[in-house]
């Protein structure tokens, strides 16, 4: 099972407690979870709540070979966005 995940980055919960909890649930049966934000220029060069939360808890490094994020600009073409969703399944 793959699991897919696509987000502006934006989240009420800025720690990301329930979602890490339901990620490493998913992980027990997944054999990939991808999670693609797409920034808006608002952002500027500071992180998204989701980028901040999914790198501050460590399951990025702790589950290396089954969580993936890759993270784009609002701009980007079908080039970028096919580039990323092989960043997330390789």
């Amino acid at each position: 099972i793959y699991v897919f995940h696509g987000t502006d980055g934006d989240d009420w919960d800025k720690e990301g407690k329930q979602t890490i909890d339901e990620i490493k649930k998913i992980l027990n049966y997944a054999s990939r979870v991808g999670v693609s934000v797409v920034e808006h220029s608002y952002v500027g060069s500071k992180q998204t709540e989701v980028e901040k939360y999914l790198k501050t808890s460590g399951i990025l490094n702790k589950y290396s070979n089954l969580i993936k994020l890759d993270v784009m600009g609002e701009d980007a073409d079908d080039t970028r966005i096919i580039q990323g969703i092989k960043r997330l399944i390789s």
